[in-house]
């Protein structure tokens, strides 16, 4: 029988079969970036294709410049709208996903590596307290930096926290009565396919149940004035009007708002942003020696070696509790010093022993001494008596 011939499709559907094996979410930001490229050249996908497959078969090889040199142009043309830097880089990925896909070689050559930051990306908790200490009384963001702190999800994951698993959770209490939540059921990454065991401290779980109030169902973080209506691929349509209030709040609106309220640190030099939580998470572990137990927590790939170990959930949310009291509380120097005041509690009961002590050998000291005194008062008598005689 032999095989079919396969059908090859335009450059556009070759494209399309390429994004097809990554998820939904990657899909999207690698067609918005390529869309957003050929709206700069004023191009379509068979154009742009025709233009870099005549380039690679120039005589000329210098011709070959010319693709580098456009995006070049692009990137400087973002940058003066305001864009990052390093999030042009990104439209340089989605152009080669296109050229792959369409089995073209030229690729665009760096002109220059990412720019690098040198000041503080993870955050500290004294910077937490006082994010917390700025959202006031505004629920939902106190539960979004509780959340990043006590879990180390990404915005991703947390976007998908649900009301149900909030409830269905297994609750502990450590020895000062503290509430902790360890999740039912994994929560899966989309990123890496990973499972996250997500556990929360009693910051999250107060931050939480203050924000969701009598909400039993649907996501725990939600939108406030809705979203613009988008189509089934997340562009946004020109429909008049937005959503329902309540939507669920996506990844990209977690990212924005934690950004916006790290404002005040990122003035100051410190590129402090939501993931900046995940480096504390992740941290504060391996500070304790327990970093597989946060990769296990976070999503994270484990050796394989060290995958047995952590198999029973209790164990590891034993662990999780003691390092949270150790690294991640809030109020972590109060429990601190309340461990020092019983510390000095005891030490002074301990002196308070032996001073008495002291002094019931001083009072048998001074009796003694007493006694020998009148003693030899009664012999110098003696003395005298004898002598008058």
């Amino acid at each position: 029988m032999g095989f079919t011939e396969y059908k090859i499709g335009t450059p556009l559907e070759e494209f399309e079969k390429s994004l097809s094996a990554l998820t939904k979410g990657s899909a999207a930001i690698y067609r918005q970036y390529f869309n957003e490229f050929l709206e700069w050249g004023h191009s379509t996908p068979t154009e742009f294709y025709q233009w870099v497959k005549n380039l690679e078969e120039a005589q000329d090889p210098r011709e070959r410049r010319q693709l580098t040199t456009a995006y070049s142009d692009f990137s400087k043309a973002k940058v003066a709208k305001g864009a990052n830097p390093n999030t042009v880089l990104n439209h340089r990925k989605a152009i080669h996903k296109f050229l792959e896909a369409n089995e073209l070689t030229l690729r665009i050559k760096k002109n220059g590596q990412k720019t690098r930051y040198r000041g503080q990306k993870i955050i500290k908790m004294d910077q937490v307290r006082k994010l917390v200490d700025l959202a006031a009384t505004n629920h939902r963001l106190r539960a979004l930096i509780m959340v990043l702190k006590d879990t180390g999800l990404g915005v991703s994951e947390v976007a998908k926290l649900t009301c149900e698993d909030f409830h269905n959770s297994r609750e502990y209490k450590d020895e000062d009565g503290r509430r902790f939540k360890a999740w039912a059921d994994p929560l899966r990454r989309e990123k890496t396919g990973e499972s996250c065991h997500v556990h929360m401290g009693p910051d999250a779980v107060a931050a939480i149940e203050d924000y969701i109030g009598l909400r039993r169902t649907g996501p725990i973080f939600i939108t406030s004035k809705g979203q613009p209506h988008k189509d089934d691929e997340g562009i946004i349509t020109h429909m008049a009007g937005f959503t329902e209030k309540g939507a669920p709040m996506n990844a990209s609106a977690i990212t924005t708002s934690m950004r916006h309220h790290c404002g005040v640190l990122r003035s100051q030099g410190y590129k402090i942003s939501a993931h900046s939580f995940r480096k504390l998470f992740e941290t504060s572990f391996d500070l304790e020696g327990s970093l597989n137990v946060a990769k296990k927590v976070m999503g994270k790939a484990i050796p394989p070696s060290d995958e047995p170990y952590l198999q029973y959930e209790d164990k590891l949310t034993h662990v999780y509790m003691e390092v949270y009291g150790k690294r991640l509380s809030l109020n972590m120097e109060s429990l601190q010093m309340s461990r020092l005041r019983k510390e000095l509690e005891e030490t002074k009961k301990g002196q308070s022993n032996e001073m008495r002590q002291i002094q019931k050998e001083l009072e048998e000291n001074r009796k003694q001494q007493k006694e020998m005194m009148k003693k030899l008062t009664s012999l110098l008598d003696d003395t005298d008596k004898l002598k008058e005689t």
